[in-house]
């Protein structure tokens, strides 16, 4: 929760927002059950006067409302439902507002301007929000609230040196709160450098996403496929099994990858040892599926299909059920065969209807993997789907 709605549950927010219900009910804009009831809450009272109350009404009542210290979080929380409705325009003009009054501590002004950086966030007016947190950053107690925001300045600008900077001072005097969204925007500037054909930058660069953040799954796939392209099979093998360490549900996503590497090399024997006891950590349908894959490979179908039912008990999910329905195909007649066919193909369209990552913060899910998540914006939170539909 930030501390804006911490502030709203506060004593002398529900004070002034009794005052703001009383200041209406005095003007005639409530009568009465819905007023009594408003009068009971003033949280929702707020909301309802958002919603219902004309727009005239509003601003009259933030002109009239006396700004100093003590009213403030009345102020800000109805800027910040302004600026969540939408009414970006109205959010500034009542911070603007509150700055030009001459009754405000420094903490309340710096809290106003805080705000006001967020409405010209949300207005995509970006140099006004930079020059604003700029300012705020020399300020305590606001630095760590202003350097946040500035995250999303930077972020908005895929200016990714800047807000690696940012996220650098943060984990300095923070601790470790930021260090995996520093990971992150390392494999952004990662990723450019490799593009650009720089890949001792690139490789600089994610050495430091994974010193920062150990467990950083992205950074780990990016060094496996750098290196990969570079012809540094063993690296990239390193890199690659690491995952399994670091997020065993992305193996299936380093899988093509490390296949091709231990190909190049002719290791297949270390990739089935690595296959082997990865699968019994980590009971992914996948994994059984290239394992089973090997068996038939080497004469062995039958271990095969014990192997798929043996990791289908342990984990049941409509991937294993598919693989474990065609390589049942050939050992049946023609009508048998055809009714496996069939109950394959209806799992498999089972399984294509449902997105195949979630982000495990806000429930966003996709087909495709995002490292930022579009919902809740947060970095590292999306993974493959675990479950009944999972790999």
């Amino acid at each position: 929760m930030s501390p804006l709605l911490d502030n709203l549950t506060s004593g002398w927010a529900l004070v002034a927002l009794g005052l703001i219900l009383l200041l209406l009910l005095g003007r005639g804009l409530l009568r009465g059950r819905a007023a009594s009831r408003q009068t009971r809450n003033p949280v929702r009272g707020l909301n309802y006067l958002l919603n219902e109350a004309p727009d005239t009404d509003l601003d009259a009542l933030a002109a009239g409302l006396e700004v100093n210290d003590a009213t403030l979080d009345a102020h800000l929380a109805l800027g910040t439902l302004l600026r969540r409705r939408g009414e970006i325009d109205r959010a500034i003009r009542l911070h603007q507002g509150l700055l030009a009054g001459p009754r405000l501590g420094v903490e309340g002004r710096g809290r106003v301007e805080l705000e006001l950086a967020r409405d010209y966030l949300a207005a995509g007016l970006l140099n006004r929000a930079e020059s604003l947190l700029r300012q705020l950053i020399k300020q305590e107690p606001m630095r760590r609230p202003a350097l946040e925001q500035m995250l999303e300045v930077h972020q908005r600008e895929r200016d990714w040196h800047a807000a690696a900077d940012v996220a650098r001072q943060l984990a300095a005097e923070h601790g470790d709160a930021v260090t995996r969204t520093l990971a992150h925007y390392l494999c952004e500037l990662a990723d450019d450098a490799w593009q650009a054909g720089d890949l001792t930058g690139a490789r600089r660069h994610l050495t430091e996403a994974l010193e920062r953040d150990p467990l950083c799954v992205r950074a780990s796939l990016l060094v496996g496929r750098l290196e990969l392209e570079a012809g540094h099979y063993r690296e990239a093998i390193g890199a690659l099994q690491r995952v399994r360490e670091q997020d065993p549900r992305f193996l299936p996503e380093v899988l093509p990858q490390l296949m091709t590497a231990h190909r190049e090399l002719g290791s297949d024997r270390d990739l089935l040892r690595f296959l082997e006891t990865s699968l019994e950590q980590h009971a992914s349908a996948q994994l059984a599926s290239e394992l089973a894959q090997h068996h038939v490979r080497a004469g062995d179908p039958e271990r095969a299909r014990r192997l798929l039912i043996a990791t289908l008990s342990r984990r049941p999910t409509l991937r294993g059920l598919q693989v474990l329905l065609s390589h049942h195909l050939p050992l049946f007649d023609e009508p048998a065969a055809a009714a496996l066919k069939e109950l394959e193909a209806y799992s498999a369209r089972l399984i294509d209807a449902v997105d195949r990552y979630v982000c495990e913060a806000c429930g966003f899910s996709g087909p495709v993997l995002h490292w930022q998540c579009p919902g809740c914006k947060a970095w590292g939170t999306t993974a493959p789907r675990d479950g009944i539909f999972s790999d």
